[in-house]
């Protein structure tokens, strides 16, 4: 039996890898890598596989062999992207495009997974200073991460579910030669196939701001910005309704500094601080929600030391709810630095750490959960030819939590092969 689930394994990874070679040298696209199609407009395309060597493919703590069973398994990840990206002249430019990532276990060939993302990039900047930006991506997906923190799937179950994520900005960049004004609004949904297991994880957000920046060196401009929002759980259970459900408002201001396009520092140092109250008094439990003030956190910071180094560092905080069935929630910091170097024009060479700390709110025999989590990586790429690179990654990941059950450490090995460009 199997043997003949392995043939059939390898039979359905055979077809996959020759439709997906299939569709990057179809006639259209003539070759794996880029496609002009016109001067503003080019058509990006490649096909890689990724053989992942995991030692702990549940992040189980060992402690038993059930729920929290250690296994390792080697993972075949095929990973097909599609990008179009059409340039404004001097203005900007659009996107949109394809990337998937069909996991093939060799043992445990029911974990076999898939996810597929669709993106749309609007960038538009007129040189009188109007400023319009959109992006959405949505994200059909079984893979079983759908939260490290809370809501890991342990089992051969498969995780299946939709998400979609879109920002929109407007604004004017040039009232008087430094100030500006954008208003914002967020929309984020996700739904999960089962809505008995996952009945808890459903729900939508709407956010909307505005906020003012000024210039206070080249290329780089202080910021601040205020958000209102809205998270409303779409249920569908016995117990848990709109009266008790964990339905939340909230407002939050941020500020900090960025950096414009071509300047030696990218990204945002962002900081501020979170209001949220909760519609409901008591959860589906009796137990009661508590109004929550708390510092926030969204900067990811690039400094380009030199034209083949980059420095790079985030830092992040939020408050993390379980569920819609509970009062539940973890405050989530997450501090890291990463650092990459090309050398020789064929080698990138790059190596991360980032730490994580999760602070509960719940406690298991009196002890009370905080989880402390650590992620290094390091890998090399390497490219043969302008349309085909290869590449070596190591991820070492451990959780160290109060409550032992929540334990784990993982290895992973990444063997890449991309075509394309």
């Amino acid at each position: 039996m199997k043997g003949w689930q392995k043939m059939k394994k390898f039979a359905k990874l055979t077809i996959t890898l020759l439709a997906m070679f299939a569709l990057c040298t179809s006639a259209a696209l003539a070759e794996i890598g880029k496609y002009k199609i016109g001067g503003n407009t080019q058509l990006l395309y490649s096909l890689g596989y990724e053989g992942e060597s995991n030692d702990n493919i549940y992040r189980g703590a060992g402690t038993n062999e059930t729920t929290e069973r250690v296994v390792a398994d080697w993972i075949h990840h095929i990973k097909p992207s599609v990008l179009f990206d059409y340039t404004i002249a001097g203005r900007g430019d659009i996107k949109f495009g394809y990337t998937g990532d069909l996991a093939y276990y060799n043992t445990e060939v029911l974990n076999d997974w898939q996810k597929h993302i669709g993106a749309f990039d609007l960038n538009y900047r007129s040189p009188v200073g109007l400023l319009a930006m959109l992006k959405n991506v949505y994200t059909d997906t079984s893979d079983p991460y759908s939260n490290d923190a809370d809501y890991l799937n342990t089992s051969t179950e498969q995780v299946k579910r939709w998400l979609n994520r879109l920002n929109a900005k407007l604004g004017y960049t040039q009232l008087g030669d430094k100030f500006g004004v954008i208003g914002y609004y967020n929309y984020y949904i996700q739904d999960y196939e089962n809505k008995v297991r996952d009945f808890s994880q459903d729900y939508n957000e709407h956010e909307f701001g505005a906020g003012g920046e000024m210039a206070i060196l080249t290329k780089t401009f202080a910021f601040l910005r205020y958000h209102y929002g809205t998270r409303d759980y779409t249920t569908e259970a016995t117990l848990v309704n709109d009266s008790n459900d964990s339905d939340f408002t909230w407002h939050r201001v941020n500020g900090g500094i960025g950096w414009d396009s071509g300047a030696k520092w990218s990204g945002e140092l962002n900081l501020g601080y979170a209001w949220r109250k909760y519609e409901n008094e008591i959860d589906s439990l009796g137990s009661p929600y508590e109004d929550k003030n708390f510092w926030i956190a969204a900067t990811d910071v690039t400094f380009h030391l030199t034209q083949a180094t980059n420095i790079g560092g985030l830092l992040r905080r939020e408050l993390k709810e379980t569920g819609s069935n509970t009062n539940e929630f973890n405050l989530e910091t997450q501090i890291g630095l990463d650092i990459n170097h090309t050398a020789m024009e064929k080698f990138i060479l790059s190596a991360g750490y980032a730490y994580q700390e999760n602070d509960y709110n719940t406690s298991t025999n009196g002890i009370k959960r905080d989880d402390k989590v650590h992620d290094f990586n390091a890998g090399v790429d390497y490219k043969i030819q302008s349309w085909l690179t290869a590449g070596l990654d190591y991820v070492y990941k451990t959780r160290d939590s109060t409550v032992d059950v929540y334990d784990y450490d993982q290895n992973r090995i990444f063997i890449k092969l991309t075509g394309g460009f």
